[in-house]
């Protein structure tokens, strides 16, 4: 299976977790539906709610891939 290509890729890495959900819903807006962002972050709070985030505003989590330390995340724009 060939791995999806993120439209956009934005590291958050070191920031708190409204800069972060902040920071990735500015990068989403522009985005198309169906569009894919991947979020790039090392901290298990910000992962934790990035992922409620884009299940609060009906995004899908495509993946969550640890690496690392880092966590990348894979979000579909719906």
């Amino acid at each position: 299976m060939k791995p999806l290509s993120a439209q956009a890729v934005i590291d958050v890495r070191d920031m708190q977790c409204a800069q972060a959900l902040a920071t990735a819903a500015q990068a989403m807006q522009p985005l198309r539906r169906g569009a894919i962002l991947e979020l790039i972050c090392n901290a298990e709070d910000v992962r934790r709610d990035l992922v409620a985030w884009a299940q609060q505003v009906r995004h899908q989590l495509l993946s969550a891939q640890a690496c690392d330390g880092d966590t990348r995340l894979k979000i579909q724009k719906r």
